[in-house]
């Protein structure tokens, strides 16, 4: 079962995403993806609009780092290295692996458009 937050959890939670929005220049509507499966699969799929790409200095070290930089130079999405402790500072409490993807939101559909997708997908 999860355990509540207290007032001042909340409060703290609340002002550092308005503070990283501010900071950032990210609008709300965005979403920050980060780790290095949700990134990788962001970036193959395109079903978002692509932003940015935050990596870790010296990322070049790790393959699969080294593979989402390729994949974000051949798509042409702004690559900018940033150290581990801003890339903790933007992801708040999570572990991020290295890697942020500032992105569009996923789009959703509605229950009466799958009839609709569905045969959009088999022809």
């Amino acid at each position: 079962m999860p355990r509540k937050r207290s007032k001042i959890q909340n409060f703290k939670l609340k002002s550092h995403i308005k503070n990283r929005i501010d900071s950032e220049s990210v609008s709300p509507l965005n979403d920050i993806l980060y780790g290095v499966q949700p990134v990788l699969s962001a970036l193959r799929h395109k079903k978002r609009k692509l932003e940015s790409l935050y990596l870790k200095k010296n990322a070049n070290f790790s393959e699969r780092l080294y593979e989402i930089r390729k994949i974000a130079e051949e798509i042409r999405i702004p690559i900018i290295e940033v150290s581990n402790a801003k890339l903790s500072e933007m992801c708040y409490n999570s572990v991020h692996q290295g890697v942020v993807l500032h992105c569009g939101p996923l789009s959703c559909y509605s229950i009466k458009e799958f009839p609709k997708i569905i045969t959009e997908n088999e022809s």
